[in-house]
């Protein structure tokens, strides 16, 4: 049965897949210089909890994981990582 909720989440989720390539292409470079500098001012180091909300394919998140020791759950569209 769709309700509101499922019918806005397929439409959000139809309308970023149907944005990947341009996404990746345009933001993918400006997020990759700024994960650092933006982990940097919030103080991000082993044991933090963080938010990346609205995260697109979650370049801030794989830099702060790669940072190490932060942990956490993504939700993704598959398309979008």
């Amino acid at each position: 049965m769709m309700t509101p909720v499922t019918c806005w989440r397929d439409f959000e989720q139809a309308g970023w897949e149907s944005h990947v390539d341009p996404y990746h292409r345009f933001f993918g470079p400006i997020c990759a210089e700024l994960a650092d500098p933006v982990l940097d001012a919030v103080h991000a180091e082993r044991g933090s909890r963080l938010l990346d909300a609205c995260c697109g394919p979650g370049y801030l998140t794989g830099t702060a994981l790669r940072r190490g020791g932060m942990r956490g759950r993504a939700w993704a569209s598959c398309a979008m990582s």
